[in-house]
């Protein structure tokens, strides 16, 4: 299992709620919601599997705040640019 960091994002989130204000900021917003999605998925994968309770607790808080990311990616409303 591999920890997810910062730098295995394609694109860096702390530019995040510049890119969702700029221009083309509608496939910003979807490519990091393809991105957060399948971390949410492979982390899902990794506690489906089974792991000790300490990795299980970890594992269950990474998986909350990208589904908290994904909900937030969905229903941010975009301003066209």
């Amino acid at each position: 299992m591999t920890q997810t960091t910062q730098t295995d994002a394609p694109f860096g989130f702390s530019s995040l709620e510049e890119d969702l204000y700029g221009e083309g900021a509608g496939e910003k917003v979807l490519e990091r919601l393809d991105w957060v999605t399948a971390q949410r998925d492979r982390l899902r994968g990794e506690l489906e599997k089974g792991v000790d309770a300490e990795m299980h607790g970890k594992l269950a808080r990474q998986l909350d705040a990208f589904e908290a990311a994904q909900t937030i990616l969905k229903t941010r409303p975009l301003r066209k640019g």
